[in-house]
């Protein structure tokens, strides 16, 4: 829900509130980031590997 909020307009007790709500919204998507890197580092491992199997099984047949 996209809502527009007038910061001039808020008392310092909901200003405060805001301010944990996003620091913990920043930590959060801090956070998945650095998963995404992992799984991304992973995949491209994983994927790096099957090319060099790919590579080393050409020309091999299986019966």
């Amino acid at each position: 829900v996209n809502m527009a909020v007038n910061l001039t307009e808020l008392s310092l007790p909901q200003l405060e509130g805001l301010k944990t709500q996003l620091d913990q919204e920043t930590e959060f998507l801090s956070s998945s980031i650095g998963q995404l890197k992992v799984v991304q580092t992973k995949y491209v491992e994983a994927k790096d590997s099957l090319n060099v199997l790919n590579k080393s099984n050409e020309g091999e047949y299986y019966c």
